[in-house]
């Protein structure tokens, strides 16, 4: 009888030992965004302006650096297609802060660089920043909803001595 019991004890243990170690846990809602940060920074550095697009809503608002707004995933799209015909650039997003809203939203903020090389002429340019993102989660993948872009001004010439 005390076998039996063992026996029948034995698979509930093991369950209870495999939870408790990770083996079917889920991402956290951290864990999530920054994979989807990381997507968003490998679709920008290729110059994808399909797949940056992708990463938000339909009904997306983003609020540029020099205050202008993009409504919509269409607009984001066409923004970053048009500015990769120009430029190549290589963006560096560092995640600062996740927070878990519920119910499917999440707040982020961090950081951005951005090193630019126009296509013709080969000027380059540097420019780096914050952002602060509201995103939503649909059909199982992030979508930034609200995203807000500012701009850290170039150090002057006085800035430096």
């Amino acid at each position: 009888m005390k076998t039996q019991l063992k026996i029948a004890i034995l698979p509930l243990f093991l369950f209870t030992l495999a939870l408790n170690a990770g083996v079917f846990a889920q991402k956290t809602v951290k864990q999530e965004i920054a994979t989807a940060v990381n997507d968003w920074q490998k679709a920008y550095n290729a110059g994808n302006a399909d797949a940056l697009g992708a990463h938000y809503a339909t009904d997306a608002v983003v609020t540029l650096a020099d205050g202008s707004t993009l409504t919509g995933q269409d607009q984001v799209k066409e923004y970053f297609s048009t500015g990769f015909k120009s430029m190549s650039a290589e963006a560096s997003v560092i995640l600062s802060d996740v927070v878990d809203l519920g119910n499917g939203f999440a707040q982020t903020s961090g950081t951005y660089t951005i090193k630019s090389t126009m296509k013709e002429g080969g000027d380059t340019m540097q420019m780096s920043g914050n952002f602060s993102t509201l995103s939503r989660k649909e059909d199982g993948q992030w979508k930034i909803v609200r995203e807000l872009v500012s701009e850290k001004p170039a150090a002057s010439s006085t800035d430096r001595n």
